[in-house]
């Protein structure tokens, strides 16, 4: 079979100033005869059953995670903590954030971020979660994954869970409120 080669006019004249009678096609034929050989030499290796139990053996090995950890039940979790430590006034405080964050346009969700930790407070937040799972985000970068992709993903899922969460405990806790304010009203 015949093919045509582009060879570059610069390459071709640098070749012919150190050799003019140098045959372009026969240098071409070999360096492709040497690369299929080599190509031919890999391949016979990769077929070996050696590859395999190398592989075995360090997927046995292997203690990185299979699975993305569950941020929202983590977030939900944190959110439990983080209610059963609040002081009444560290409660109020958080929906003053809360309120002031919908007031100027930014996002709710990164309240979990801006809310301070109640004094002895000895539950996690979203970056205490990051360092646990640290083995989960290596593994996203090792299979050609974005890691900052990885870490928005997980910080949205955690934080609107543990939005969502401290919200329905605040719904709850402002109908109970509002009963027990209608109660004393009713006794009146």
């Amino acid at each position: 079979m015949r093919i045509g080669i582009n060879v570059p006019n610069e390459l071709l004249h640098r070749v012919k100033a150190i050799r003019p009678e140098v045959n372009v096609s026969q240098i071409c034929r070999e360096a492709l005869e040497s690369r299929a050989e080599l190509q031919g030499r890999i391949d016979d290796w990769l077929n070996d059953d050696e590859i395999e139990e190398f592989a075995q053996h360090f997927a046995q090995a292997d203690n990185l995670p299979l699975i993305e950890p569950d941020w929202v039940a983590m977030g939900i979790e944190d959110a439990r903590g983080w209610i059963e430590a609040a002081t009444p006034d560290e409660w109020e405080s958080c929906f003053r954030v809360y309120r002031h964050l919908k007031e100027s346009g930014n996002s709710l969700a990164s309240l979990a971020s801006f809310v301070i930790a109640p004094r002895g407070y000895a539950g996690k937040n979203f970056h205490q979660r990051i360092w646990e799972n640290e083995e989960w985000f290596d593994w996203q970068t090792y299979t050609g994954n974005d890691r900052s992709n990885a870490y928005q993903k997980a910080g949205e899922e955690y934080d609107h869970a543990w939005l969502h969460y401290v919200l329905a405990v605040r719904e709850k806790h402002l109908a109970y409120r509002e009963k027990k304010r209608q109660a004393a009203l009713a006794e009146r």
